[in-house]
């Protein structure tokens, strides 16, 4: 079994917490290619505030 890596990111423009799963590298979507934007203001200035592994 493969562990699972928890990231959380915070906005810094507008402080929204939201996580995104295994490691990401540069903050890129592993699916789309396109950076890693807040859900709720779409800034792409983020931050990683933790890491959790689980498994």
């Amino acid at each position: 079994m493969t562990p699972i890596v928890l990231l959380t990111f915070k906005c810094v423009k507008c402080g929204r917490k939201f996580a995104a799963t295994s490691r990401i590298a540069c903050y890129v979507n592993p699916y789309t290619g396109e950076p890693i934007v807040c859900p709720d203001c779409g800034s792409e200035e983020i931050v990683e505030i933790e890491t959790l592994q689980v498994g």
